[in-house]
């Protein structure tokens, strides 16, 4: 990202799926977005932008990266996000932190669940997050996901998936020979 892309996202404003914070004095509501981000259509934290959209731009560090560091890895189930640091002035970034809807719902930060509510955040009730790591669980424990690596194609049943196919589509044109 570039200044004039970054201009670009600070002219929309802040909304469902961006977010500016003024300093890495607010890391600790920035990854609660970033959270809700993961566990909604993904998003992006501008660290450095006031909340009118000025860009105050950020001294960054090797201290600066090891909070951020320290602050992503609060994220579970772990995560991929992309940190960029983009020049505004001789000494100072703005922070851009991006994140893609997460695939293993629901996300949180620092032992705690967020979702956004328009431009805001908040913390995700027990009810909501009960009924996304149920979902998980359906989507990623599916009896077909797993590998068998002792079974082979003449361990199918035969009848069996003619009645399905019978019962899905109605009666196959053409019968699979028997080896």
């Amino acid at each position: 990202m570039n200044i004039e892309q970054l201009n670009k996202l600070i002219s929309k404003g802040e909304s469902h799926q961006i977010e500016f914070k003024k300093s890495t004095g607010q890391l600790k509501p920035a990854f609660e977005s970033l959270c809700a981000f993961l566990n909604e259509a993904g998003g992006t934290i501008l660290i450095g932008v006031t909340d009118k959209g000025k860009i105050a731009g950020q001294q960054v560090n090797d201290k600066t990266q090891q909070e951020i560091a320290r602050e992503i890895s609060k994220i579970e189930p772990k995560t991929s996000l992309n940190v960029h640091y983009i020049d505004v002035d001789e000494n100072k970034q703005v922070i851009v932190i991006k994140c893609s809807a997460g695939k293993h719902i629901p996300y949180t930060y620092d032992g705690r669940s967020y979702e956004r509510n328009q431009s805001t955040t908040e913390r995700m009730s027990q009810h909501r997050y009960e009924q996304l790591i149920i979902r998980r669980g359906q989507l990623n424990h599916k009896w077909d996901s797993y590998a068998e690596n002792d079974l082979t194609i003449k361990d199918l049943d035969q009848e069996e998936i003619r009645r399905t196919i019978a019962a899905s589509h109605g009666e196959p044109k053409a019968r699979a020979s028997s080896p």
